[in-house]
């Protein structure tokens, strides 16, 4: 099957869509959403997925119903996702990391945080014209000090790089919640400054 798909040069306006906890639901509900975001923005340069794409990490099924619900707008308009806390599992090894589906899956930036790889494709950025968008793997922030201490400075080079006149970081946990359990200090701490 051909695809056509524009690069996001030129001069009209950037236009993006934006999805937090695909989650649950996904092939009977989110089919729906997908196809009417991409009905009202058919010319988004990106769609950006803050978290939590499917529910358990490591069954193919639920990663099976993410592609076929998003159907053909996931070969027309890039992804750029970040990961969520659904979206990380036990290896087979017993180790907690990014589901075993994630790379294999997306084609994402390397350049992440040196000598890491088990935040290769999960912490990146990319350019799309004027706007720079820089994704953290925040699960792996309270798993391991070493790895947020890693994301962080890592964080500060790229902004302080940053040429673009715009920027967005794509996280999946809250720098603020308004719920007790889901309040992140550490986090904020960390990435507020």
């Amino acid at each position: 099957e051909w695809f056509q798909f524009t690069t996001a040069g030129g001069e009209k306006p950037l236009s993006l869509i934006y999805f937090g906890d695909v989650q649950t639901n996904i092939l009977p509900l989110w089919s729906r959403v997908i196809r009417e975001a991409y009905r009202r923005v058919p010319d988004a340069s990106a769609i950006l997925y803050a978290g939590d794409l499917v529910n358990r990490g490591n069954r193919d099924i639920e990663w099976g119903d993410w592609f076929l619900a998003g159907g053909f707008v996931h070969a027309m308009i890039p992804s750029m996702p970040t990961p969520g806390n659904h979206d990380h599992a036990d290896s087979d090894q017993g180790k907690y990391e990014i589901s075993k589906f994630w790379k294999p899956q997306f084609e994402l930036p390397r350049n992440g945080p040196e000598n890491r790889p088990e935040l290769e494709e999960s912490c990146y950025f990319a350019d799309i014209r004027d706007l720079r968008i820089i994704t953290l793997n925040t699960e792996m922030f309270d798993e391991e000090k070493t790895l947020r201490k890693a994301q962080v400075q890592w964080l500060e080079e790229v902004l302080r790089s940053n040429t673009q006149k715009w920027t967005i970081l794509l996280i999946h946990h809250p720098v603020y919640s308004t719920k007790r359990n889901r309040d992140n200090p550490d986090l904020r701490k960390a990435i507020k400054p």
